[in-house]
């Protein structure tokens, strides 16, 4: 029932136990439902989209055509002992 004088339903407090049981039941059903979604999600979008750019080698970053910036360490610095030094 509505209380007249402050037109708000009935209350029912954190502590009490079907509240608890509902509250777990909601953060259960809350954990479900995102890895469902995320996992459709994943699924029905991002996968076709990466199976057709690899099927007609779309390379929207531009990867495959920089060179490389890898800069190799000099061999002189592969010892125990250089690192211990740092």
């Amino acid at each position: 029932m509505v209380d007249p004088q402050t037109d708000q339903g009935p209350r029912i407090s954190f502590t009490h136990p079907w509240m608890r049981a509902w509250m777990r039941f909601g953060l259960f059903l809350g954990n479900i439902m995102g890895w469902i979604i995320l996992s459709l999600f994943y699924v029905l979008i991002i996968t076709p989209y990466g199976l057709v750019f690899r099927l007609f080698r779309v390379d929207p970053l531009r990867m495959r055509s920089k060179p490389s910036t890898w800069i190799p360490l000099p061999s002189q610095y592969d010892q125990l002992e250089d690192a211990k030094r740092q």
